[in-house]
């Protein structure tokens, strides 16, 4: 595989065989959202990022969404197991067809996270202005005493002229980012290390799955915690450059 040119080889059962007597394994590759813009765009704005230093990033209010599910949420299941054991049910991870699921948003600061909100509709420019007016703007002033920084994506509804008259009106300073960016937002970790606690409590319901979420969301990270993730961003942000606007393993 050529990633410089972004051209994919794929290897005949004779290079395969090459390859695997030189120690590769064969592997499912991983989904990973890389850059859509054009390469020049997104290096022009990955290098100014670059040159900005934590304290600039401590003013950032980082937002998403997440998804979680009854059954298997977002982590990986591992099991000790012997030749020929692979289907006994203490060995499996079951799943289901249609798991229950839930969507939520959150935010986070280098100082503290901030509320959640629980998405249970399509998020329209109305809706989204809902959660900006009930959770963000909140955790934002209890967050900095100081002006501050909102960084948000290029989801439809984050550019529709409600929203961006909603933003001008409150004086919502924006922090521009790429429209699909490879894993730079810090609060992807706090989203998996809650995953990874959820699946170890065993939800049944959905009022479980909502509680544990919360219950979680306001434990699993502490000050040193989101400092160090945030702190990370100048670093993380030169990786992409390296790669050229593809995932690290940052």
């Amino acid at each position: 595989m050529h990633f410089g040119t972004l051209t994919v080889h794929i290897t005949s059962n004779e290079e395969d065989s090459e390859l695997g007597s030189g120690g590769a394994s064969s592997c499912v590759s991983d989904e990973r959202g890389g850059l859509l813009k054009p390469a020049d765009c997104q290096q022009s704005w990955l290098q100014s990022e670059c040159s900005h230093k934590n304290e600039m990033w401590q003013k950032v209010l980082f937002n998403n969404e997440n998804t979680y599910c009854l059954f298997g949420n977002q982590s990986h299941t591992y099991v000790r197991r012997f030749c020929g054991e692979e289907f006994k049910p203490e060995c499996l991870n079951l799943t289901v067809k249609h798991p229950l699921t839930i969507k939520v948003w959150g935010c986070m600061a280098a100082s503290s996270i901030g509320r959640l909100h629980i998405v249970d509709v399509i998020v329209s420019a109305t809706k989204y202005i809902t959660i900006l007016q009930k959770c963000m703007l909140p955790s934002a002033r209890q967050l900095f005493p100081y002006p501050f920084l909102f960084q948000y994506n290029s989801a439809p509804c984050h550019h529709a002229k409600l929203v961006t008259n909603w933003k001008r009106q409150n004086n919502i300073t924006m922090l521009d980012w790429p429209a699909q960016s490879p894993d730079l937002n810090p609060i992807k970790h706090l989203w998996h290390k809650v995953a990874l606690e959820i699946s170890r409590r065993h939800p049944t319901i959905k009022r479980e799955l909502i509680e544990s979420l919360i219950t979680l969301w306001n434990c699993v990270a502490t000050c040193d915690h989101l400092v160090k993730l945030v702190h990370t961003m100048p670093t993380c942000c030169r990786l992409v450059v390296k790669s050229k606007g593809w995932p690290t393993n940052y």
